[in-house]
């Protein structure tokens, strides 16, 4: 999970039928809608649709050693992720040595590589090694980034660790998380760097080239300067590494701990709103669409992952749909901040597929909201004097961000992470 900046997210009011209650973008689905949603949540369909498994768009798929079901997700055939990354390197200081290396081989699990090719065919496996600078002293920060350039005494022996690995473990290529720096105060070290990675392994050619993906911060309005927007990668910084990677891996979530983080006062539940955020992280890297280059190289992040916010309940509370129906003159992002500090001490959490079908099952269901702008559900549920507000994706949510992907010619999608969905998020992969 990633933590980036803050913006001031405004939402439009809609238009609406006369069969749910609205506030802003916000409304409450009626009884019938509800049903049908949480019909199509809990489908245990789990096969790409026949009309889109040809498509050309990428989906890629990241997996971790912590969960198991990530893992059977990749190994099977019935979807169209062909691109896995498991989460297993770390770029860390060598113990002892003045120089770097290359951590978690004893993740790296070659009969399950073995299995995912045997079963899933067409995969390829490009492990993420992340540079780690939880583990990095200003030392080594000043040793890696300091140089006026790319050092073959620093850098070239990791480019070529990283070429062994590939060979040795006979993969298809690399993702690399460089970790959330600004950009422009590295480029001197990593446009080298890239250039000189996609080198090395234009010389290991196989059968099949080798590929090079890049994990990208999403961007954020700058709410005192519309024309400077908080970005970690500037859309120039794209360009300038366009030509020596496969793709642009955009975290287009989290947004609701970029709130958090930013302002405490602003509490927010959503995690990867469309409008203000997906749509606004697009346009900028792609200069509005003009730049085709870019945006074929773009996958659009997707959570399969939930916010969940528990708290007690007590009869004086009103519930967020209440306030829906009750206050039709505040937007959205003000409605849920000012309902959440109601509540004393509201505990966030994350939460992943299991947990919230666990809620659907066991827990009343008191209400579901819409928002038209995010296009994100809300989840109310009651469990004896608990109230529980849970923002989880839908197979619904899932597909209009594939849509989106697809209207603005973007590359195509990437999922953190395989195994923390529903089974009924896959289908909606390929549509």
């Amino acid at each position: 999970m990633s933590t980036i900046k803050l913006f001031v997210f405004h939402l439009l009011l809609i238009l609406i039928s006369t069969a749910a209650s609205i506030h802003a973008s916000l409304r409450k689905l009626s009884e019938q809608e509800v049903k049908e949603l949480v019909a199509s949540i809990q489908s245990h369909r789990l096969e790409a649709s026949s009309s889109g498994s040809s498509t050309s768009s990428k989906v890629l798929g990241f997996v971790t050693p912590w969960n198991s079901a990530g893992y059977d997700v990749a190994k099977r055939s019935n979807h169209n992720i062909k691109y896995i990354s498991p989460v297993w390197l770390q770029l860390r200081p060598a113990q002892g040595r003045n120089a770097f290396e290359i951590t978690g081989l004893q993740d790296v699990d070659l009969k399950w590589m073995k299995e995912v090719k045997k079963n899933n065919v067409g995969a390829k496996i490009l492990p993420r090694i992340q540079f780690d600078y939880a583990h990095w002293s200003k030392e080594y920060m000043q040793m890696f980034y300091g140089h006026a350039t790319f050092s073959k005494q620093v850098h070239q022996p990791v480019v070529d660790r990283i070429g062994q690995l590939i060979r040795a473990y006979d993969l298809d290529g690399i993702v690399l998380e460089i970790g959330f720096l600004q950009f422009e105060h590295i480029k001197h070290v990593m446009v080298p760097f890239l250039k000189n990675l996609k080198e090395k392994l234009q010389g290991m050619q196989k059968s099949s080239r080798f590929e090079i993906y890049l994990v990208v911060p999403s961007v954020l309005p700058n709410p005192n300067d519309s024309n400077t927007p908080n970005a970690l990668f500037e859309r120039d910084h794209l360009r300038l590494i366009s030509p020596y990677v496969d793709g642009f891996l955009v975290m287009t979530y989290d947004y609701f701990s970029n709130k958090r983080s930013r302002n405490q006062s602003t509490q927010y539940v959503f995690n990867s709103p469309l409008k203000g955020f997906i749509d606004y992280t697009v346009d900028y890297f792609t200069e509005g669409g003009k730049r085709s280059d870019i945006a074929n190289k773009i996958l659009l992040g997707l959570n399969f992952y939930g916010v969940e916010i528990s708290t007690k309940h007590l009869s004086s509370n009103k519930l967020l749909s209440q306030l829906v129906e009750e206050q039709r003159d505040v937007n959205s992002e003000e409605l849920i901040s000012n309902w959440l500090k109601t509540y004393a001490s509201p505990k966030l959490d994350f939460i992943i597929g299991g947990k919230f079908k666990e809620h659907l099952n066991d827990y009343h269901l008191q209400n579901v909201l819409f928002d038209s702008d995010a296009q994100e559900y809300l989840f109310e549920f009651i469990e004896g004097d608990q109230l529980i507000l849970v923002v989880f994706p839908t197979p619904q949510t899932i597909q209009t961000r594939v849509q989106f992907a697809k209207q603005h010619n973007l590359g195509g999608v990437m999922v953190w992470e395989l195994g923390q969905g529903l089974d009924s998020f896959y289908p909606s992969l390929s549509k």
